[in-house]
């Protein structure tokens, strides 16, 4: 099982490496031909080097870099233009996201180290950048960087209800819009609006969290060692049982799609009665009782396969850790020749918290927008012992489906 695992695991991880996120768009060619198609939609670093297009699902992937087209444009608004920059380096040609259209243009970039960059390019073609480095620590405090603040004041030092508030500006993408937006409608002598090619939570970067809630039937065997006056003995406990669940998914689409980070938390009833041999004596009817609340806490990745389709099939790894609350086991034997006592009952302890992996396979049902239902099936494996406690070979195993809604 743990080989299973690890390789299912190793399987997804490379999987995830080489996982791309096409999406409908179209490129601008340097003749001004617009050519439609599907689009890989990656974080912003890698979409200001290239565009990486393909006419359809299954057509070849063409590679284009800024100087081979003149654009390129996702359907969902992210527009990106190929521009001459100056960098450390010296002048190179990118693809800048393009975020405001009027009478002044507000681009965006992202470089290999990380660092953001805005252009502000007014009616004449002039050109102001700013960015933002590295708080330093002076003096045991935290030193920001603010020259961008300067900067800005400079360039827009003639329209004073901008300036007033630039102490106060972030360097957030919101924050930039703003200051552009309200430029132009001081400036546009026509009355026109300004175009905003992304103003969709602009500021976000890039983290999907989705929660779900689900409920399914889970068939769980406990293994559990005890000792009597022959020595010690393996007994098993088993139980159908119901349970509820709550989880939590996250993902970076931009950057991986088909993989996306579980966080699950479940709880259900395990409780039984069942009949035992007796060792001492056969014939005397012995039976054991018991009972627990096992909460579980799970934590792993999970893949999607074919994520443009309504059907998706998923499997996922992780592990685990179960904690068995108000637990009890009482073992009963029934002496019928001892009419003074009649029941003896012996109480065992149950261990109370357990570690182990799971694997998991299902499939989600996309009903609209981004929720959907979903059909999955999970075993859980306790690989480990707990030395520290007398019950620490005690294994608790499960299997269960559970179909469940994410929104």
């Amino acid at each position: 099982m743990k080989k299973l695992l690890f390789t299912l695991f190793c399987v997804l991880s490379i999987s995830s490496i080489y996982s791309q996120n096409y999406r409908q768009g179209y490129y601008i060619t340097n003749e001004n031909d617009t050519v439609r198609g599907l689009i890989d939609f990656r974080y912003d670093a890698a979409n200001a080097k290239e565009c990486r297009f393909k006419k359809t699902e299954n057509s070849d992937i063409q590679t284009f870099s800024p100087k081979e087209i003149a654009a390129y444009r996702f359907v969902d608004g992210f527009f990106y233009v190929a521009k001459d920059i100056d960098t450390e380096s010296g002048s190179k040609k990118v693809f800048l996201q393009f975020l405001v259209q009027g009478t002044m243009n507000l681009y965006y970039y992202v470089d290999d180290k990380n660092y953001s960059f805005y252009y502000f390019e007014n009616e004449k073609g002039e050109v102001v950048s700013i960015t933002k480095g590295d708080d330093k620590i002076r003096n045991r405090l935290v030193a920001e960087d603010n020259k961008y603040k300067g900067i800005l004041k400079y360039t827009f030092r003639d329209y004073q209800s901008i300036t007033k508030n630039i102490d106060k500006l972030k360097f957030e993408q919101k924050e930039m819009v703003g200051i552009v937006k309200k430029y132009h409608n001081e400036t546009c002598s026509t009355g026109e609006d300004c175009i905003v090619f992304l103003e969709n939570k602009p500021n976000n970067s890039g983290l999907k969290v989705q929660f779900s809630v689900y409920a399914g039937l889970s068939f769980a065997n406990y293994k559990f060692h005890y000792q009597d006056g022959l020595g010690v003995h393996k007994s098993s406990l088993d139980d159908y049982s119901p349970m509820i669940g709550l989880q939590a998914e996250l993902s970076m689409p931009r950057l991986i799609r088909p993989l996306s980070l579980q966080v699950d938390f479940s709880a259900l009833d395990f409780r039984n009665k069942k009949k035992v041999k007796n060792r001492n004596n056969p014939d005397v009817p012995t039976s054991l009782d018991y009972k627990a609340v096992v909460l579980t806490g799970r934590l792993g990745p999970k893949y999607t396969f074919f994520y443009d389709k309504r059907f998706r099939p998923s499997v996922g790894v992780g592990i685990f850790y179960s904690g068995l609350v108000n637990s009890s086991c009482t073992r009963s034997t029934q002496y019928l020749n001892s009419p003074d006592q009649p029941v003896i009952e012996t109480e065992y302890k149950l261990r109370n918290k357990m570690f182990g992996l799971y694997g998991s396979i299902g499939l989600d049902y996309i009903v609209k927008n981004k929720s959907y239902l979903f059909l999955r099936f999970v075993y859980e494996n306790c690989s480990s012992e707990d030395r520290a406690t007398n019950q620490g070979k005690d294994k608790f195993n499960t299997s269960h489906i559970k179909v469940g809604y994410t929104f």
